[in-house]
Order: structure tokens, then sequence, then C-alpha cells
């Protein structure tokens, strides 16, 4: 998958900045990677923004530790003991499903079987989309309970339960 990101580097500050190094431990950050809000000379003028646009691809390992944090870094060479830095995490979005029958077993055609399906967020991140399907009904949104917002989405910490019956 891709993360796209976006840099914003701004002179707050009385005077312009030359030689300023962004770094970004995902990329390396280039001069054509950089837009310039004025004049495109490499130097940061007092009220100018550079901005950095790029596409990062999850790895493997990302995907194992379940996040990609990612630092940027803007050192100014006049004063290099002190580079603001911000972070950004991505976290991969984690639930789980458990399925359970009130009965453990049956005797004839024509029973009824009663199933709980319940979904659990166990992530950092609301997940917006899931769609939850079994092979024994069509589970429709009027079939679940959410335990937080009734909006389809699933929040972190939040649980859909979807009961149903099926005929043996």
């Amino acid at each position: 998958e891709l993360i796209h990101y976006t840099i914003v580097v701004s002179n707050d500050g009385q005077v312009a900045i030359e030689g300023l190094v962004v770094t970004d431990d995902l990329v390396t950050l280039t001069n054509e990677m950089r837009t310039e809000s004025k004049t495109a000379d490499g130097i940061l003028e007092v009220g100018e923004t550079w901005t950095y646009t790029y596409t990062y691809t999850v790895t493997a390992a990302d995907v194992t530790a379940g996040s990609v944090l990612n630092v940027v870094t803007a050192t100014d060479p006049d004063d290099p003991d002190t580079p603001p830095t911000d972070e950004e995490e991505v976290f991969k979005p984690k639930h789980s499903v458990t399925k359970t029958a009130t009965e453990d077993k049956f005797y004839a055609e024509g029973e009824l079987l009663h199933y709980t399906i319940v979904v659990s967020n166990d992530g950092q991140v609301a997940i917006e989309g899931l769609v939850v399907t079994d092979d024994l009904v069509t589970l429709t949104d009027a079939m679940r309970t959410e335990s937080k917002t009734a909006d389809g989405i699933l929040e972190v910490g939040e649980t859909w339960t979807y009961t149903y019956t099926y005929t043996v």
C-alpha cells in the first residue's frame, strides 16, 4: 500500500534561512520534490513555505510492526543544535472476529441454530468500509448493533454484534 505524505516547512522568523537541510527518515528528500511559495532559489525567505509531497510504499516490516513512524527534521546550518522535528505515525487497522453458536448440536432438519458474531476494533485507528460476511446468511446493516455510534465506522475500541438464526 501507499502512504501519501505532505511536509510543510515555514519560516516564521525575522530572517531568511540559507542552506536549510530538510531530512525525512523514510525517503531522501530532493530539491525536485520541493515547491517554494516564493522564489525557487533554495532560500527559505521570511514568510515562505516549502512543501514536499511524496508517497511511501509500506514494507513487510511495517505490516509486522503495525505502524509506520515518520520523522522529519529541518536543520538550519546556523543553529544545528536545535532543529525542529515533527513526526507522524500511520497505523495498520486491526480487528478481530468471533463467531459463536448458542447450540452445540442439532438433531433434525428444521431446527434453529442461534449465532452471534462480534467484530472488535483492537487497533489504533477507525476502520471505514469494513465488510463482514458469513457463509450461512447475508449479513445486513440492519442486523448490526454498534457499541458506539451507529455510523458504519468501526471506531477504536468499538464492537459490532450480529445475531441471527439459521434453519438446519
